[in-house]
């Protein structure tokens, strides 16, 4: 399922509780660190979390990664690597 923005994100996500997500940083509403910080005070962390992220500072990055996030990735993004982490990601959780 996609949100339009990260409050959509975050009723849809407490919701139907999937096991990977796939994180937009730069949001309407509520930013990704929003969500990932909402999600992990309601202990409702998907098991895979990925950040997208055209920020490229450590400190971005630290932070999301210590809210709960498995892996950040560079955007833009390449279809192929994504498609390939996607895979990766529902093979290991099967």
């Amino acid at each position: 399922f996609e949100a339009k923005d990260g409050q959509e994100c975050l009723r849809l996500l407490l919701d139907k509780r999937p096991d990977i997500l796939l994180l937009d940083l730069n949001m309407p509403v509520l930013d990704g660190l929003a969500v990932l910080e909402r999600l992990a005070a309601e202990g409702a962390m998907p098991t895979r979390v990925y950040v997208l992220t055209a920020d490229i500072q450590d400190t971005t990055r630290k932070r999301c990664m210590d809210l709960g996030a498995y892996e950040c990735i560079n955007k833009p993004v390449d279809q192929a690597a994504l498609g390939a982490i996607l895979s990766q990601a529902r093979a290991a959780l099967a």
